[in-house]
Parts: structure tokens; sequence; C-alpha cells
């Protein structure tokens, strides 16, 4: 459009500079609106009431917007987008409003007051006495009515950073509103801006600039929207403001819309539509009498509905869509893929493994008509990809239990295509999946039930009587062993036959209080417990505020929940946690897919209505999943990752976590206790890493930390240990030294040091801590302990561990350590003269341990825990037998496991 021609004759004064009473006339929607807001009944004493506010914000700046009663007018709800708001309000979890110019907050108390969350919305002016007078206008304080403002100036980079909009999900976390002090952190999370009578103040250069400055503030998920009103003219240019002397520009719909797409936004990820409404009831009263050229029209800016609009983007996956077609035109002229769907499904899977290598097989292939057996056919390396490919999306199993040469092994989803797996390439996995004796699955046949392995720590049987109402620790013990039962006639697992479903593993992975904290802060966060066994994690997060109607689980075996109602001695209705039966290789309980890099186009599902888990792809913020990947073999343990991956959200957070035992090397092994022996993979942790960040995720896009262990059937470590770490030691040294807690009033704490509920893992301090100095009597754990502890004793130990549980549990102590000097940690645990990895004498079946030589114990604590030079660290290696305190008989040590005691001390300097 062509711009009008600028008026140098127009004169740049003040039009107009005082109020005018009779300018009052709200509409009766508007005077109903107010009478609700402000409890004021009468008419006449609701126009005074407005008129003195009005005076008051006309006295901070002399807005027309205060002279024409503009803030009283009910506008936001007059644009075509407002329905459209009140949606995203109702259906997008979370979905953050932002009211841009808000004056004194009618439009964001009338949305408030139609249903959109307060605590999802933000507001913002240049004035902030503004807000103020908005709390005197509609009689309210911060306490009723609680949306976060935020005084500043848009053009100030401390307050809106200038940024580029987004077109994937942003990597900060959505911020709590409460606590903003600016727009910036709000960059990429903001679902719907409004901002009406605001862009009309401003130059050419300061709207487009605006423009640049608000856009990055809108979330790149579909639907999200900038809209408003502002006046303008039909035909780009400038004119004058008219309360004020200043030059402002109006853009034509056409420009205003070529403004947005293409010009702040990538041409096409967004739709913009402008156009002058017939009438414009939300700009106030009293214009009409400006000179002719000053003259402008109320603008709407929208998409289809009304608003500026972001649109999924459709430059995605080009690779795969060309194999898509190659694929349709293929069906064509052969009838032997005669399920076309699921043909393009499994090709689209594969591309996702082997695109190129793929891609050649078909290429090859396509103009002579390609057939199942053609496309096995292929060179080596089309093969390879095409076998490994299809062994990771479906778990190929044989069509019956028996387990023969005759066997034909079948894609569930490709029905027609027969015997792409060449029989030499049987999976020993297929005996697991699939022997059966009586009904009961004997993946482990070798492994009998064992009462006297019925060794719940105190935190486990504490859990266990708050869920399960039972008091007595006996007849807790017989009911878990009754339930036990039941569960072992149904399957032969280890984590059965272990007690391994009373153990509360989950509660002692690091990144547990992360998922506490996406339970808390992020609305509607999906927690998915996979391989969930009875559930038992489940119940301890929902027990520890993860929100229940967020939590599902799922199994491959239905009687396992059973089994979990039975234990925690609950209903559907005492907790209705939603229970999804399914094998994570069956594509109808997973429909193979690449993971998500933008949000899900489809509405969050009704958790308590699913029947597999496909509709969750793309929702769930946090996946759980231990003693799962180490019972499968390589491609399988890719297939469950790809399968788990498709279900993450894309949101920055979210997370797949778990544990599973490994090995340091990379190597198949003979899974321990199987009956034949069948194989399973064991990746090294820089494997595991790997796998996840390059191959499942695209590189970069997911941060991946594993760190070995170990083993937890040591019977000292972690969930299996014994009484070690549980109250009953103190009890007996009562019984030893014939004394009582009232004679001898040491408080005893009863933890792990590995537990950060425990030790919350911190730096040494090296000034006083800030803390008042803990009172002892009051101490659950040792945190409040944190730089108050003079000395510290601690032997026969660290020689229990490996090197990094080592380190760990250093550090821990070194944080207790108070800074003043001559404060120290010492002890005595047992050592070699050269660093090494031991097995430890005396284990059932042999579990390693670190060896510290003297020197490297001392370098650990004097440059690695502490600062260099800030502690004194002094270390010996004593002779075993001029230490009887020292001697304990390790039965038949060889040489290589034989250690010598380790006397040392660290000591602040």
């Amino acid at each position: 459009m062509p711009e009008a021609t600028s008026s140098d004759e127009i004169t740049l004064k003040p039009i107009i500079t005082e109020l005018d009473t009779s300018l009052y006339a709200p509409s009766q929607e508007e005077i109903d609106f107010l009478r609700n807001q402000t409890k004021i009944g009468d008419e006449e004493e609701l126009k005074q009431h407005i008129l003195a506010v009005q005076r008051e914000g006309w006295a901070l700046v002399k807005y027309r917007c205060i002279q024409s009663f503009a803030f009283i007018t009910l506008k936001i709800s007059h644009l075509p987008p407002y329905q459209h708001l009140l949606k995203l309000g109702r259906e997008r979890q979370g979905a953050i409003f932002l009211d841009l110019g808000c004056c004194v907050g009618n439009d964001v108390r009338k949305a408030v007051a139609d249903g959109y969350p307060a605590e999802n919305m933000v507001a913002t002016d240049l004035v902030g006495a503004f807000w103020d007078l908005g709390h005197k206008l509609f009689k309210s304080t911060p306490e009723t009515f609680p949306v976060r403002f935020i005084q500043g100036d848009v053009f100030d980079p401390q307050h809106l950073a200038l940024g580029t909009p987004f077109y994937d999900p942003p990597r900060t976390s959505r911020p709590i509103l409460s606590m903003l002090t600016s727009l910036t952190p709000l960059q990429g999370h903001v679902s719907a801006l409004h901002t009406s009578l605001f862009f009309h103040l401003f130059s050419k250069e300061e709207q487009i600039k605006l423009a640049h400055l608000i856009a990055p503030l809108l979330s790149p998920i579909p639907g999200s929207m900038i809209f408003g009103a502002h006046t303008s003219k039909p035909v780009s240019g400038e004119s004058q403001l008219a309360a004020i002397a200043k030059r402002i520009y109006c853009f034509s719909p056409e420009d205003w819309c070529a403004l947005w797409d293409g010009g702040v936004f990538k041409k096409g990820t967004v739709r913009a539509e402008a156009w002058f409404p017939e009438s414009d009831p939300w700009r106030g009263k009293g214009f009409g009498n400006e000179p002719q050229e000053l003259k402008r029209q109320s603008m709407i800016c929208k998409h289809i509905g009304g608003y500026v609009t972001r649109q999924r983007s459709i430059m995605r996956r080009h690779l795969s869509t060309s194999i898509f077609n190659g694929i349709r035109d293929l069906r064509n002229t052969r009838n032997n893929l005669q399920n076309a769907l699921r043909v393009r499904f499994a090709v689209e899977y594969l591309s996702e493994c082997r695109e190129g290598q793929l891609i050649s097989g078909l290429s090859l292939e396509t103009n002579s008509g390609l057939s199942m057996n053609r496309l096995y056919e292929q060179p080596s390396g089309s093969r390879s990809a095409l076998s490994g490919a299809i062994l990771a999306s479906s778990s190929c199993r044989p069509e019956s239990n028996s387990y023969n040469d005759d066997t034909e092994y079948r894609l569930p989803y490709l029905p027609t295509l027969e015997r792409l797996v060449d029989k030499s390439h049987t999976l020993a996995m297929v005996e697991a999946h699939n022997n059966k004796t009586n009904g009961t699955d004997s993946r482990l046949p070798t492994v009998k039930l064992d009462p006297s392995l019925y060794k719940p720590s105190r935190e486990e049987i504490d859990f266990m009587k708050g869920q399960t109402g039972i008091e007595d620790e006996e007849e807790l013990k017989q009911h878990v062993i009754s339930v036990q039962k039941e569960a072992w006639d149904v399957v032969n697992y280890k984590c059965i036959q272990s007690f391994g479903f009373l153990r509360l593993k989950m509660s002692r992975l690091p990144m547990y209080q992360d998922l506490l904290k996406l339970g808390k802060e992020r609305p509607g966060a999906i927690f998915l417990d996979y391989a969930c066994c009875f559930g038992n994690d489940a119940h301890k997060a929902i027990s520890d505020g993860y929100p229940i109607e967020n939590v599902i689980a799922s199994d491959i075996k239905q009687g396992k929940s059973p089994s979990g109602r039975k234990l925690f001695k609950s209903t559907p209705e005492t907790f209705p946690v939603p229970f999804i039966q399914g094998d994570i290789f069956d594509p109808k309980h997973i429909a193979p897919s690449p993971p998500f890099y933008s949000p899900p186009t489809t509405p969050r599902p009704t958790l308590s209505t699913l029947s597999s888990l496909t509709p969750l792809k793309g929702y769930v913020s946090a996946i759980h999943v231990s003693r799962f990947f180490h019972l499968f073999g390589k491609e399988d343990q890719i297939t469950a990752a790809r399968a788990l991956a498709s279900l993450l959200s894309p949101l920055p957070g979210s997370m797949i976590f778990g544990s599973h035992s490994t090995k340091s090397v990379s190597c198949e092994i003979i899974h321990p206790g199987s009956a034949g022996g069948f194989s399973v993979y064991c990746f090294a942790p820089e494997d595991w890493c790997a796998l996840w960040d390059g191959m499942i995720f695209k590189k970069g896009t997911v941060e991946v930390k594993a760190e070995l262990k170990d083993r937890n059937t040591m019977p000292q470590l972690r969930e299996d240990h014994g009484t070690e770490t549980e109250e009953k030691f103190w009890d007996l040294g009562y019984k030893l030294f014939k004394s009582t807690p009232e004679t001898f009033p040491v408080p005893f704490i009863q933890g792990d040091i590995f537990d950060p509920k425990h030790i919350a893992l911190s730096p040494p301090l090296y000034s006083p801590p800030t803390t008042p100095r803990p009172t002892f009597s009051a101490l659950s754990s040792l945190t409040p302990l944190k730089g108050y502890v003079s000395a510290i004793h601690v032997s026969r130990f660290f020689h229990l561990f490996g090197k990094e549980d080592q380190i760990t549990a250093a550090r821990a102590l070194a944080s207790l350590l108070s800074p003043l000097p001559g404060s120290m940690i010492f002890g005595s645990h047992s050592t070699k003269s050269v660093s090494c990895e031991i097995i430890h004498p005396g284990s059932a079946g042999g579990f390693s341990v670190y060896c510290f030589a003297p020197e490297d114990w001392c370098a650990l604590w004097d440059g690695m825990i502490f600062k260099k030079g800030t502690v004194e660290v002094k270390a010996e290696l004593k002779d075993r037998n001029t230490m009887p305190q020292s001697r304990e008989d390790y039965g038949a040590e060889t040489e290589e496991t034989r250690r010598r005691p380790l006397v040392w001390c660290v000591k602040r300097i």
C-alpha cells in the first residue's frame, strides 16, 4: 500500500486538555460489570466513584483513554479472538496470558470474571500507579485479585530484552509468575498477548521495534496469539496523537499484516489479519471532533477469528515424506503390499533409524516394483538397516509358543509380510517373551521364594504402615508375604522374589526431587511409572505430594495391578491412578514414532479414559523406568528407548529417569538365573548416554547423565542394607552397654549418607554458617549440622564402596565440617599401597570396591574435596597385626584382596 503524504501543515498541538464529565456514558453491560466488581449498587454513587478515579488517573498522565472513559470499557470481550482466549485458559494447561499496556486492568478483570485462571495472568504498564488505581476502581487488593503486575517500559532492555521469535519450545522452564520482576523470563512462554489502544501511541520505527520486542514472548505452540485493537488509517502514513503533541504512524491493514508475517515472524509461520470494524464501542467517548486529516479508525488484528497466531511448521522431515510418497506409488503397482498404512508406518520408523541406507535400498527398486522380499535382498548395507530397524521396531516374536526350526517370525503390524527375518536371526529374548509353563511366565524359573529375604528398611516399614494401616510389624510381614506368593503364581520375576516391590527405589534417585518439583510447578505435568510392578514408586510419589490426577502406571502383566491394590489395601476409588496393561514392543500399546521437538497438536488426553499409551505421545513430563532395560538384548533396549522417547513432552525439564544393572564396558552377557541362558546386553554408561543423545533424540536436544554404582545386591549398600542403616543397631547398643535414652541421651539419627534427605549435598564452608546452631535433640537429618561439626569420626566405612561412592561420601561429610581451624574428620579403613579396584573379600557374589593409596587419599581431600591448602591431611598405612583393633576375619583372602589399615586425619588449617 502507498503511504499517505506527510502533512507538514498539521499543527502539532494538544487537542484535548481538560476532562469532560459529559463523556461518562457507560453501556448497561459495563455498568453491570462494574457493579459486580465494586459491589456499588447505586448508579450515581458508582459514577462519582469512577469520576474520582478518573481525576487521579488524569493527574498522572493525560492519555485520551482516561479522558474518554475507555478505562471502563470492556474492549477485550468485544474482540473476536476473545472466545479463543477463554478456550486457551480452559484447555491449555498453564497457558500464560499477558496484558500489555493494561492501564487499570479492566480487560484482565473481565477475562478472570469469564473464567480465565488468574494464576496464569500477567499485566504490565509503564505507569505503576495505574494498577494501584485499578485496585481503587474495582475495590480490590493484591490478595483478592492476585494477578501479577510488572511495572516497566517495554523499550527498556532491563524490562524486556530484545530476542528473536521462538519456533521450537524454549529451553528455559516456565517462570513462576508471582516472582517475575521483568518480562524477559516470559520469552517463549506466553500463550496469549493482548495489547489494545497501545501501538497507535508510537512512530513507525517505534511500532516496528515494539513488534520485534513482543514477538519473542509468544509461545511456539500452535494457536498462541497476539491480538488487540488500535486506531489507524486505510492508507499508511503519519498522523498526530490527539491528546498530546506527538507525531505517530498509521499502518494500513495490509501493511500491518505484512509487518508481522514476513517482517517480525518468518514468512508463513504466522497468519495475520487486520480490518476496520463497523463500530468500536470499546474506544471510549468523545471521538469525532478531530480535524479530518487526524481522524483515525479502530483496527482489529486477527487470524481467522481475530488474532495473530502461530501455525505449526510444515518444514519437517522432508526426507521421510519423500519415502511416504514412494511407498504410495509402489502400493498402486504392487498387490503384495496390501496394508499401505502399516507399511508406511514401518518405513517412517525405519527412516528414523537408518535414513541414508534405507533410502538407498528403496531408490534402487522403485522403478522395477518393490516387494518386501526384494527389499530384504538388497546389498548388505541396506539389508542390515532393514533387519536391524525392523527388529528394533517390532520385537519379532514367534506366532506360537513353540520354539523350533519351523517357527515363522512376523511383524505384528505387517501381517502380510512373512519371514522378513532369517531363521538364523532368532532372538534369544523370544524365549523370555514367550516361554510359558502352566500359565506362569517362567523368565527366571530357577529362582525360588525365600521368606528370609524379607528385610525392609525402617523407612519402608513406616511407609507400608502408612499405606496399609497395619501397625503390627509381624502382621504386616505376613500380609506382604501372602501378596508375594500370589504374585509369584503370575510371574517369576526376581523383583518379586527379592521383595523389590517394597523398595522405595525411585525416591532414592537424585532426580526424584526434580520429579516432585515438576508436579508442583508444571500444571498438569503427567508422570508415567513404566514397568510399575505393584506401583510402590507411584504410591511413594503421590504420598510425597505429586498430584494423583496426573499419574499413570503401566506394566506388561495385569496381575500385578490387583496385587498392588491388595498389597496397599487400596481400591480404584481410594487410589484412582489409571493402570494400562501392555507390552512396550506392541505397536497397539505404543505406536512407534519419533520424539517430539515441538508441542503436540492433539489435545491432552484424559488419563482415566486411556486404553493404551499412544495418546500420551508428547505429553508426558516425567517417565520413571527402573529394573527394566537390563532384561533385554541390545536391539530390544533401543526399541524400548524409542517407544518411551516418543511419549516425552518437548518442554524443557521433561525427563526419563531410572536405574538398572549393567557393566562398565558394553557387552552381551547371559542373564543370571535364566533356565536356558538367554542373552541380555549391557550398555556402558558412556554408550548409554550416546544412545539417548544422538540416536534416540537429536544430538544436543537432551542432557543425559549416567553413573555406574556398586551393585544393589551388596548387603551393606543401598536397598538391601540389611540392618546396617537401621535403628536396631543403636538399640543393640543400649542393650550392650546396659543404657537407656535417659542415661545416655546422645541423639541418634538414622539415614543413608547417599540420601540427599539425610545430608543435602553442598560445598564445604570456608566462613561461619549464617544459620543458627541446631538443637541436637530436634534433628531428623544431618543437613542442619552443615558448618557446625568440629570433629567427625568415621571408621570401617569407606572401604565398603567403589571410587565414586567414596568421593560422594567424602563430599557429604566435608559439608558438615566447621570452618574453624582445628576442626577435623578422622578414622581408619582398609586399603592397599597402590590405588586399585578389588573384589571385596567375603562377598557372596563378588562385588567391587576401590582402594585409595595413602598419597591419593590425601590428594582427594586436599584439592578435590576441599580447596587446595585449606586442610592438612595425614594418612598412614599400618600393619594389620600391630593394630588389634583393626583385625577382622575376612576368610579366604588372596594376595590380590588383602588390605592394610589406613589411619588418617583431615584437619582445617
